[in-house]
């Protein structure tokens, strides 16, 4: 029986990376990848190495996921009030305990989002952007 993976360890901003024997996979996030792009980086050693210890794995990358944290700072940043309204109207009826929610309310929230700012769609890119924005604008 497989172990239960959380790929809580991927979803940051840092390069992570995980190896499942259960799985046959070796899951890299959006981090590692950008760091992978220098060939003598320690990341893409470290995948190499992976890689040839784990012949048959396949290659997973991990995404990170969109949150109503990511969507309230962007709408934010963007000026949009009446999305950020939305976003803040539909964080209350989530975080309400009392209700039990379905992931397609969330997942019909996010692609709504998305329509608006499908820059989005890249969510370790769009923090990215996020914060090069707010340094750049912290002084201001």
């Amino acid at each position: 029986m497989a172990k239960e993976i959380s790929f809580d360890y991927l979803n940051v901003m840092e390069p992570r990376m995980l190896v499942s024997d259960d799985f046959k996979a070796i899951y890299i996030n959006d981090a590692f990848v950008e760091k992978m792009e220098d060939p003598d980086s320690e990341e893409n050693a470290l995948y190499q190495k992976a890689v040839r210890e784990h012949p048959g794995y396949a290659t997973q990358r991990r995404h990170l996921p969109l949150t109503i944290d990511v969507m309230k700072r962007y709408a934010r940043l963007r000026g949009d009030s009446d999305m950020v309204a939305l976003i803040e109207r539909k964080e209350a009826v989530m975080s309400d305990e009392k209700q039990v929610h379905e992931m397609p309310l969330l997942a019909a929230f996010q692609e709504r989002f998305l329509k608006a700012y499908p820059e989005c769609r890249d969510v370790y890119k769009a923090i990215q952007r996020m914060d090069a924005y707010e340094k750049k604008h912290a002084g201001a």
